[in-house]
């Protein structure tokens, strides 16, 4: 089940509504949130993890779809493949519908990044966080990843790390991922990091308001990441952001 809630859409620098928690294993929160201002000059400080920051080329580079097949192997998570399969399948998407593909901009997986580990760590689903004023809201994490900003977008969600269908009844088996949908049956399979990244984005483009923000002509740069949070029951979940951008000229 995925439950959705919708947020005003609001042209100034500000976050106007919050979303607060979640109720299912599997939930998909916000609809549209857009952010278009000039910004004043901020404090370069990137988020923390610097060193999975990743090189243009590297998300860009048709060979990142093949490597994309690989299964993700919680919790040592290539996180460059990971960014770069959700960069290629998000271009993916807009090219099916007529759109230039975006740009990779290593500064939105920085502010990314920042919210994605902040969400993980304390276990909400929101555009604000509650933890760390400087990272409030989206624009304060693109501002202090170095991104200013005219246009900027913001997409979240959680979703498994295996291919576990939310509410579905699971037994638990000594192989594989640990998990099954019948006694003594076979586990349930890994998700690679395309079929991730794929059934991510299925998730969104299914719900109007993170459509739109996928699907807008207002930006040209794009960033996301991912981080995962182990689960007592083992159902392990990613936190995902995703973060489209136009930069101030």
């Amino acid at each position: 089940m995925i439950e959705k809630k919708r947020e005003q859409v609001n042209r100034i620098p500000s976050v106007r509504d919050r979303v607060n928690g979640f109720r299912s294993a599997l939930i998909c929160l916000l609809a549209g949130m857009l952010l278009v201002a000039c910004q004043p000059k901020a404090v370069i400080q990137g988020p923390p993890d610097s060193s999975t920051q990743l090189n243009h080329s590297v998300a860009e580079k048709p060979s990142a779809l093949k490597d994309a097949e690989r299964p993700i192997n919680a919790p040592k998570v290539d996180h460059n493949l990971l960014i770069a399969a959700i960069f290629q399948e998000t271009n993916m998407r807009r090219r099916e519908n007529g759109l230039a593909p975006l740009r990779h901009e290593p500064r939105l997986d920085a502010a990314a990044r920042q919210h994605a580990a902040s969400m993980a760590q304390h276990n909400y689903l929101s555009h604000t966080d509650p933890y760390n004023a400087k990272y409030r809201a989206p624009k304060e994490r693109a501002l202090e990843a170095g991104f200013q900003f005219r246009f900027l977008a913001e997409n979240i969600a959680t979703h498994f790390a295996i291919q576990y269908q939310s509410g579905t009844p699971v037994y638990q088996v000594p192989a594989g991922t640990g998990y099954s949908y019948q006694p003594n049956g076979s586990p349930i399979l890994k998700h690679t990091y395309q079929s991730f990244a794929a059934t991510l984005l299925d998730q969104w483009m299914n719900s109007p308001g993170h459509r739109q923000n996928i699907l807008s002509v207002e930006p040209d740069l794009f960033g996301s990441d991912c981080r995962l949070r182990s689960e007592q029951d083992g159902l392990d979940k990613f936190y995902c952001v995703q973060l489209f951008g136009r930069a101030l000229e």
